[in-house]
């Protein structure tokens, strides 16, 4: 005889969700409820206050009362998105090698990047509690964009990481499944060839911590299509890796990385016939170096636009704390 399934205890995820939050920021364990369970609904509301081409998640219905509460978060959010200083939801972008460091964590930790790392002054925390618990679902970006970059079938871009979003995300939304670590690092290494970047999540509602990684293309997705509003990579919605390319004379100007580049950084100077980059709008994503086919383009640390997001360099106080 078949052994039943066990039965779920919602009770005991939604009491972890609200445990998660200091004592102080209770109140926003609701927030945090209506965000993770209705993450498509969210997005839809976001993307089109943004002024993007979104259509409304059928798959994903929700009464009347439920999407003016999400609208009420959703204004909360756009208040607040248009400084550093008061962001609740952002990113950083990581470099392939950061982000597979990320999804490789075996113990918990509680890290407190410094400004350099996290430009922004809340929720910038790293606090892992079962990290190898991880959950992979539907990009929110691409879930609801009225022409998505890939079909659905393909939009298993999204992916949280630790206690207690994955357990809430994979019992609440249908849209999510859990991965292993190892599966993790295959979906990253696949999304790379793809030519999307992986960009970490920092979110109020999300635990008020590092949340996520996500695969982000330019056409669909919030960060990144955000970015151009301001042209730069000193903007409340996304920060730099850290990096920066540096080109070499085996540069032929053929143009494919300035072709690959998200943040338009990278121009072919009509004289010289060589790459040039603009750090002022690089970000730092890789795509040019792995774009070249000469081989001509390497990374290096630039703290001018800040320290990267490794998370073994941060354990060992390589860079600043707070």
């Amino acid at each position: 005889m078949a052994e039943e399934p066990k039965k779920l205890d919602i009770d005991k995820i939604n009491k972890g969700l609200l445990n998660a939050f200091m004592l102080d920021y209770k109140s926003d364990a609701l927030a945090g409820y209506l965000y993770l369970k209705y993450i498509y609904q969210f997005g839809y509301r976001l993307l089109k206050v943004m002024g993007r081409d979104v259509k409304e998640p059928d798959y994903q219905p929700v009464d009347e009362g439920t999407a003016e509460m999400i609208q009420l978060f959703v204004d909360q959010v756009c208040e607040r998105s248009l400084s550093k200083e008061t962001s609740i939801m952002h990113s950083k972008i990581v470099r392939p090698e950061d982000a597979f460091k990320l999804v490789r964590q075996t113990e918990n930790m509680h890290l407190v990047p410094s400004e350099r790392v996290i430009p922004f002054k809340l929720t910038r925390e790293i606090l892992f509690e079962s990290p190898q618990e991880i959950a992979i679902g539907r990009c929110m970006c691409r879930g609801v964009a009225a022409h998505p970059c890939v079909p659905p079938s393909e939009q298993d871009l999204c992916m949280w990481i630790g206690e207690p979003n994955v357990s809430f995300l994979v019992s609440q939304n249908p849209y999510f499944r859990k991965v292993t670590p190892t599966e993790a690092v295959r979906i990253l290494e696949d999304a790379h060839k793809a030519g999307f970047i992986h960009c970490a999540y920092f979110e109020k509602p999300a635990s008020d911590r590092f949340n996520c990684i996500c695969n982000c293309c330019t056409c669909c997705c919030m960060s990144t299509t955000n970015w151009h509003l301001f042209g730069s990579n000193d903007n409340p919605f996304l920060a730099p890796s850290g990096y920066v390319p540096d080109v070499s004379d085996a540069c032929n100007g053929c143009g494919d990385c300035a072709k690959a580049c998200f943040f338009n950084a990278i121009s072919v100077e009509e004289k010289t016939k060589k790459a040039v980059v603009d750090l002022k709008k690089c970000m730092g994503c890789t795509l040019c170096e792995d774009k070249c086919p000469l081989d001509a383009i390497k990374m290096r640390l630039e703290p001018s636009i800040g320290e990267p997001l490794d998370v073994e360099a941060l354990k060992r106080g390589a860079f600043g704390r707070k």
